[in-house]
């Protein structure tokens, strides 16, 4: 097409009526846009009768076409996903809608799970994409991520649905999980009766806590550990206060050695809460694998620095846990790591 072209525009998938049609329907039919384009170049079309069958077989050949071929890649290896994100550069997803609300007047709030198992959250301007469902799969075009996996879209970033006929959209509609949660959870309650605790968002606990209660639960992701290195993880507690362990070749006398750490978190069910919190660490219990009195051998931190390593591991896994207020400070209690 050049400059000075004239074009007409048609549905590709007949039984899906036109979101911004040029003219009116004015048959009432439902398919008065077979044959019609819903948007042309000038302001008026004009259609010879010859042309009605070019376009019925140009349908005919798309159909056939879309339904026994993927047309373009319908898998994304995860490698080359984790790659793009380490080295911060944009990315493909292929992915499902799994929910999707008003954020305000201007955007919806979406939940994505994608190809390779991952969550992903975006907000999205209703003007741009005004057509999105749950339950559609789509291809995400040259978006980037968050550490906490919500999608950051730029001007050239784009969405693009499938036909519903289509090998593509079949395919992933059957092989992307409609759970709108799909982390794993790796840890546990150890008392019963704190299971029948509601789950109380972070952004409640921080800026809107019941004053009556102590103990919450609630489920959450962790970004990183707020503490230098492993080796600093674990301090000594003489009952009033913690010492570092940093150059020492035994704990100090009369001390306990506790983990003394702070998780970077942010909220695992309510994902429109983009904010992150700081929650405390502080129970050996939490971690019953790892015997804190023998934390100066090299063996016992190499140990935890692999189980923290899944615990940091926010796009794969989350954390449902009770946490202790105190004062303005909340504490991982009455919970263990599997």
């Amino acid at each position: 097409m050049y400059y000075r072209s004239s074009w007409c525009l048609f549905i590709g998938n007949d039984s899906e009526a036109p979101l911004e049609p040029k003219v009116e329907n004015e048959d009432g039919t439902n398919n008065y846009f077979s044959y019609t384009p819903y948007n042309f170049s000038g302001k008026s079309f004009t259609q010879e009768a010859h042309e009605t069958k070019i376009l019925k077989d140009l349908k005919k050949w798309s159909k056939d076409y879309f339904t026994k071929n993927y047309v373009i890649a319908h898998d994304i290896k995860k490698a080359e996903l984790d790659k793009a994100l380490k080295d911060q550069k944009d990315f493909d997803l292929l992915g499902k809608i799994t929910e999707l609300k008003d954020f305000d007047q201007y955007s919806n709030s979406v939940i994505f799970n994608d190809s390779t198992g991952q969550t992903w959250t975006a907000n999205l301007f209703k003007r741009k994409f005004p057509h999105l469902k749950v339950d559609d799969v789509l291809r995400i075009k040259s978006c980037s991520a968050k550490e906490d996996n919500s999608l950051v879209l730029s001007a050239h970033s784009n969405i693009l649905k499938f036909f519903s006929f289509s090998k593509i959209e079949k395919y992933l509609k059957t092989n992307i999980s409609s759970q709108t949660h799909i982390k794993n959870c790796v840890t546990k309650l150890s008392t019963p009766a704190h299971k029948k605790l509601e789950i109380t968002p972070l952004k409640k606990l921080f800026f809107n806590p019941k004053k009556s209660e102590k103990l919450f639960r609630s489920h959450f992701c962790v970004l990183k550990v707020d503490t230098k290195s492993v080796a600093e993880y674990v301090e000594a507690y003489d009952g009033k206060k913690f010492t570092s362990l940093k150059g020492k070749k035994k704990a100090p006398a009369n001390s306990e050695l506790k983990f003394n750490i702070r998780l970077i978190v942010t909220d695992y069910k309510n994902q429109d809460d983009d904010k992150a919190y700081m929650v405390h660490l502080g129970d050996n219990s939490f971690l019953p694998s790892i015997n804190t009195d023998n934390w100066l051998k090299l063996s016992e931190q190499k140990k935890a620095e692999k189980i923290f390593g899944q615990l940091t591991n926010h796009r794969q896994n989350y954390l449902d846990a009770v946490l202790e207020r105190d004062k303005k400070n909340y504490y991982i209690r009455h919970t263990q790591f599997k």
